[in-house]
């Protein structure tokens, strides 16, 4: 069962407002997902700039074809902070957001295409607390885009994760994510997600 409201995110991350790039960022136009990454792990998230933009643009085509190590899947995630630079409508003011967190966060979009394969690096980054709150925020929404088909066994995957972890300062970092996965729940499983969080 999916979400309307974060599948539509999603959709509008992957094919709505196109930012302005660069036409002379340091990587061939064919670039594959390994040499986009890194690209992308020779920078910072809070940077501004079109060509990590641009990578992610890019990445949205092979992400899921692509066998990408753990670590290359942590250089995606470390980018959840990271916002785009505005769009040529943005910058006339002509744009309109319905979910501005997926819109304007490519990262979110890119955890999205690898699914699965990125539950355990998220997982890791989730439970960390040396992390801003907008990236606990995107991971969060990541998480529920990667369950929006059983989105109370994301929340329950949260919850068991923060039960078994010992140090209180990163369970208390899972418990938070499993409220704000509880929070993106539709209506219509709302009850068995709020009973995964009781737990």
């Amino acid at each position: 069962m999916k979400s309307p409201k974060i599948v539509l995110s999603v959709l509008i991350a992957m094919g709505g407002c196109i930012p302005v790039y660069s036409s002379e960022c340091p990587f061939p136009e064919d670039a594959g997902a390994s040499v986009l990454i890194d690209y992308l792990k020779d920078h910072r998230p809070e940077e501004e700039n079109a060509c990590i933009d641009r990578s992610f643009e890019k990445l949205k085509s092979q992400l899921t074809k692509s066998k990408l190590s753990d670590e290359q899947v942590g250089v995606l995630i470390r980018f959840l902070d990271h916002k785009r630079l505005p769009s040529a409508a943005e910058q006339q003011g002509f744009a309109i957001h319905f979910s501005p967190t997926a819109e304007q966060y490519p990262a979110v979009g890119s955890i999205f295409l690898l699914g699965g394969r990125a539950i355990n690096p998220l997982l890791s980054a989730l439970r960390t607390p040396e992390v801003t709150p907008r990236f606990q925020e995107n991971a969060a929404l990541a998480w529920s885009l990667i369950y929006r088909d059983d989105p109370s066994a994301g929340v329950r995957a949260l919850v068991q994760a923060a039960t078994s972890q010992s140090d209180p300062a990163r369970a208390s970092n899972l418990r938070k994510a499993a409220i704000s996965v509880d929070h993106n729940c539709p209506e219509s499983v709302r009850r068995e997600c709020d009973s995964e969080l009781s737990r």
